[in-house]
């Protein structure tokens, strides 16, 4: 019961401190970059905070389907709007109401 006990107490740690590095992000105290991939499925986008991996989209969020963005400009316009949203302290969240702002999905 004591390794379990352990390994709970390890992974509220690490929830913590990926919850610290976000908001550390946020406030602009840490580096943050993306960048644009080609998938199977068409284009993602990556969120790098830190020089590690917070976001990893390769499918267009908010819709239904796994379907990937279809061009590298529509991931990359994607991107641009998830890091604007870090930086205004918002929550990293793209609703389908923002995809259709921006012309991703009509």
């Amino acid at each position: 019961m004591i390794p379990v006990v352990f390994l709970n107490s390890c992974n509220n740690s690490s929830a913590a401190q990926d919850q610290k590095t976000a908001e550390m992000a946020k406030e602009g105290k840490v580096p943050v970059n993306a960048s644009v991939f080609k998938t199977d499925k068409g284009w993602g986008y990556s969120i790098i905070v830190d020089n590690k991996l917070y976001i990893r989209q390769d499918i267009i969020p908010a819709v239904e389907g796994n379907q990937g963005f279809a061009t590298n400009a529509d991931a990359t316009t994607v991107d641009e709007l998830v890091l604007n949203k870090m930086k205004n302290k918002e929550k990293s969240i793209v609703k389908k109401e923002d995809l259709k702002q921006l012309g991703i999905i009509k």
